[in-house]
C-alpha cells in the first residue's frame, strides 16, 4: 500500500505541475481529453489517395504529406471514430460528442473509407492543423521552461527515470500464468527471492536463507522421482511464485517452500500452486499433505484454509535465529 500511496502522491504532483488538471488545456477552449483527439488525429490525418487533398490543404501542404508519406513508406489513412474510441480508450457516445463539437468548429472533416464506403475517416482540416500546431507548441514550450530550471545533468536524470517508468509499466507481464517443472536456475531462485522477501517484510534474514538453501539441496540430492516435484508459476517468461513438494512419509507428503512475488499477488498464483501440489500428492498415492508455515504469513494461512487444510499444531520456533510463531497445517486426501 506505500507504493500505492506514493505513486498516486506523484500523479497529483505531476498533473498538477503542468496543469492538467485546468479546464481550459494551455488556456485554449479545449479539454485535456479534446487535446488528446486533436493529437491522435494529427498523427493520422492524411488523403484517401496521395492526389487527392484533404479539404481546404493548400498545394505545398499536400506536396509536403506526400513527401512525409513517401518517405515513411505508407499513405497515412485517417481513422474511423471507431478506431478512434479503440485508440483512445474512449467511451464511443463521450467521442462521438466531442467529434460533433470538432465540426461545429470546423476542426474536422470527414472522407469516405476505401475499405467501407459506409464509414468516414476523419482528419484535421487546415484550421484545425494550425489549432494543433498552436496547442503543441505551448506544451513543448511549457516543458522547455520547466526544464531550464534544471542543470542539464539533473534533465538527462529526469528524462532517464521517464524512460524507466515507461519501460517498467510496459513490460508488465499480461499473459496467462503457467505452471512448469523447475528447471537449472530455478532452485536457486528460490532461495534468492524468498530470502529477499522475508528479510524485507520480516527482518528473517540470513537464518531464512540458511534453512531455504538446506531445503533446497536435500531436494536436489534425495529426489525421488514420482514422489517429489517443484513447478515455477510463470506470465511472459518471468518467473512470479513457486513451490515444491517432497516425501514426508511413505503416506504423508509435504509443501514447502511456496512463495509468491509482492508484484504477483492477488492474481490467484499461490492458490495454483496449492491446487497442483494437492493434485501430484493424489496421482502419487498420498494420504495426507503436510506443511509448516509462520503465523505471520496471513496471506498464505488464507490460501491454506480456502484449500481445506486444517490447522494442526502451533508453536514456536528459532530456526531463523529468532523466535518466530510456527504452524502445522495438514490436508487430508
Amino acid at each position: 500500500m506505500e507504493h500505492v500511496a506514493r505513486i498516486r502522491r506523484f500523479n497529483r504532483y505531476y498533473t498538477g505541475k503542468l496543469g492538467l488538471l485546468n479546464e481550459h488545456y494551455q488556456r485554449a477552449s479545449i479539454s485535456l481529453t479534446e487535446a488528446r483527439v486533436l493529437y491522435e488525429l494529427a498523427q493520422h490525418t492524411g488523403t484517401r489517395k496521395q492526389d487527392r487533398r484533404v479539404e481546404g490543404e493548400t498545394r505545398a501542404e499536400a506536396e509536403d504529406r506526400r513527401r512525409i508519406q513517401r518517405r515513411a513508406g505508407a499513405e497515412v489513412q485517417g481513422l474511423t471514430s471507431k478506431e478512434l474510441a479503440e485508440q483512445l480508450q474512449l467511451d464511443p457516445g463521450y467521442l462521438s460528442r466531442i467529434l460533433k463539437r470538432f465540426e461545429e468548429r470546423s476542426l474536422i472533416v470527414r472522407a469516405p473509407s476505401d475499405r467501407d464506403k459506409r464509414q468516414a475517416k476523419l482528419h484535421l482540416s487546415m484550421y484545425g492543423r494550425e489549432v494543433f500546431r498552436s496547442l503543441d507548441k505551448a506544451a513543448s514550450d511549457e516543458v522547455a521552461e520547466q526544464l531550464e530550471l534544471l542543470f542539464p545533468e539533473q534533465q538527462d536524470e529526469l528524462v532517464a527515470a521517464m524512460a524507466t517508468v515507461e519501460r517498467l509499466l510496459e513490460s508488465a507481464p499480461r499473459g496467462p500464468i503457467v505452471l512448469r517443472p523447475h528447471t537449472s536456475g530455478d532452485l536457486g531462485w528460490m532461495v534468492e527471492s524468498q530470502a529477499r522477501m522475508y528479510s524485507a517484510a520480516y527482518k528473517w534474514g540470513r537464518g531464512l536463507e540458511a534453512v531455504a538453501a538446506r531445503i533446497v539441496a536435500d531436494f536436489l540430492d534425495n529426489f525421488k522421482a514420482g514422489r517429489e516435484a517443484c513447478w515455477i508459476a510463470e506470465r511472459d517468461g518471468q518467473r512470479l511464485g513457486a513451490v515444491m513438494v517432497v516425501e514426508r512419509t511413505e503416506q504423508v507428503a509435504q509443501l514447502r517452500l511456496l512463495a509468491v512475488l509482492p508484484a504477483a499477488r492477488g492474481a490467484g498464483v499461490g492458490s495454483l500452486l496449492v491446487k497442483q501440489c494437492e493434485r501430484f500428492a493424489r496421482q502419487s498415492g498420498y494420504e495426507k499433505v503436510y506443511l509448516w508455515t509462520q503465523t505471520e504469513l496471513t496471506s498464505a494461512r488464507k490460501i491454506y484454509q480456502a484449500a481445506g487444510y486444517r490447522l494442526a499444531e502451533e508453536g514456536s520456533h528459532t530456526a531463523f535465529g529468532m523466535e518466530v510463531a510456527g504452524e502445522s497445517w495438514v490436508l487430508d486426501l
